[in-house]
């Protein structure tokens, strides 16, 4: 279900919330990319809510989930930098 439902479903709700405010971005000197932490929630019938989003989200380690899931972020976005880095420059 993850693959064939929630996975595309919490995809367009990052698509689409940032396309909603992408006129208010302003690219700021020397930082070169900004982290969002999405909080979504997912019900019984495996349909998708946007419940906020964070700039800056809190990466401390609060508790054992969440320490295994900060460092697979960061893991990827060093991952994603690295890939633009290669793309782009």
């Amino acid at each position: 279900m993850w693959e064939d439902r929630i996975y595309d479903s919490i995809k367009n709700i990052v698509i689409n919330s940032l396309e909603s405010v992408q006129d208010n971005f302003e690219q700021r000197r020397g930082v070169p990319f900004e982290m969002f932490g999405y909080d979504i929630m997912v019900d019984d019938d495996l349909n998708s809510w946007l419940i906020e989003v964070n700039s800056s989200p809190a990466m401390d380690y609060s508790t054992d989930v969440t320490e295994r899931l900060v460092k697979m972020v960061l893991e990827d976005t060093i991952k994603v930098v690295i890939d633009y880095h290669k793309i782009y420059y």
